[in-house]
């Protein structure tokens, strides 16, 4: 039997006195975890870890912007080098393996490092990691923001 402070879906619950007190936050309870015994749930198991460690279910910042911070100081260690990477520009600026790292990850943001630098392409496992940087940038600051705003609850 179900606790009756659960909502329809079953997956949350108000805090006590909540409802009173006109709160919206909602806790992640009794969440149906996926079975490893039955066939093809293993990726629905591996995308609910997902979801809940590295996104936070988009309801708590915390996990993405912890991921964040993990993306931008591996992204310091990758790109700095100064002798792995390749000016795109006649005159570039001096070469700052932090702000690289920051513009790849932060989407829209454009501080003029990527505009004048880049991986070099022998060294293909750098241009590699540089899109999936920028691909996770993409993912992660949008669903930290969307947290913080809230606009998933």
């Amino acid at each position: 039997m179900l606790p009756a402070n659960l909502d329809r879906q079953g997956l949350f619950f108000f805090t006590p006195g909540s409802r009173r007190q006109g709160e919206q936050e909602k806790n992640i309870v009794n969440r149906p975890r996926c079975k490893t015994g039955t066939r093809g749930t293993r990726p629905r198991a591996a995308l609910d870890y997902a979801q809940e460690y590295v996104l936070g279910y988009g309801r708590s910042p915390n996990p993405p912007f912890v991921w964040s911070i993990v993306f931008i100081f591996v992204g310091l260690l990758v790109f700095a080098k100064r002798e792995a990477m390749e000016p795109k520009a006649e005159n570039p600026a001096a070469y700052s393996p932090l702000w690289y790292s920051l513009e790849l990850f932060l989407p829209v943001v454009d501080l003029g490092m990527a505009k004048e630098w880049r991986p070099e392409s022998s060294a293909g496992w750098r241009v590699v990691y540089a899109r999936f940087h920028q691909l996770a940038g993409w993912v992660l600051v949008p669903v930290a923001l969307a947290a913080v705003t809230g606009a998933f609850k």
